[in-house]
């Protein structure tokens, strides 16, 4: 038995179940809507904290609010995302796995390119928790260098260790991902524009991840 299922079935026997088990909203970054491997299905499971039911927010939609659902498919009332970046691309390292349904490759596959002459935003308004938490994910097409530092509601944060593409790295680690807990309102992340020189160091967020805090 796996050990969700234990911790699943535990959670029923105590009558748990609605306290343990979080609501989230995952939004994936895709780069247009011919890169169909860039797309999870809605019952296809991602991320560092697992769920499924992702929405895609693609290129040609910068600029525009985009409505959301949240884990359970569920829509929620006025939730929406909006960003703003000159242009999406992706790691085609994770294509192959990508193409055959790995939601975690479907994930990196795709992402917000970062700018050297604006401040790439991510925008989430009205998002029905109380508190919660954020998971930013980063892509990138190239090894080394690192991920560059993002604001979060105002305040700073950074990686830890070395970027790396998919190809060569298919776990989920500190070097391409944030936790940032004890959110309230409105998320804002934001990506500095990028020195011309610098090409090693980016700011490519591939999805975004919301759970509610109990």
């Amino acid at each position: 038995m796996k050990l969700r299922e234990k911790i699943w079935n535990s959670a029923v026997a105590l009558g748990m179940v609605a306290s343990c088990v979080a609501s989230s909203i995952g939004i994936n970054f895709v780069e247009s809507s011919s890169h169909a491997s860039q797309f999870l299905k809605s019952d296809t499971e991602a991320g560092v904290v697992l769920q499924s039911a992702w929405n895609h927010y693609r290129a040609d939609q910068a600029g525009k609010k985009v409505a959301l659902v949240d884990n359970e498919g569920k829509e929620l009332e006025g939730a929406e995302v909006v960003v703003k970046a000159d242009k999406f691309w992706g790691d085609s390292s994770a294509e192959e796995v990508a193409s055959k349904g790995n939601g975690d490759a479907q994930l990196r596959r795709g992402y917000i390119d970062d700018s050297v002459e604006e401040t790439v935003s991510i925008r989430v308004s009205d998002i029905p928790y109380k508190s919660y938490r954020v998971l930013i994910y980063f892509s990138s097409d190239t090894n080394g260098g690192a991920y560059l530092p993002v604001r979060v509601n105002g305040k700073k944060f950074a990686t830890e260790g070395e970027k790396k593409t998919y190809g060569s790295d298919q776990r989920w680690a500190k070097s391409n991902y944030l936790e940032v807990k004890g959110l309230k309102g409105t998320l804002s992340i934001k990506v500095p524009k990028r020195e011309e020189r610098e090409m090693e160091n980016r700011g490519t967020i591939a999805a975004v991840q919301i759970i509610e805090e109990k």
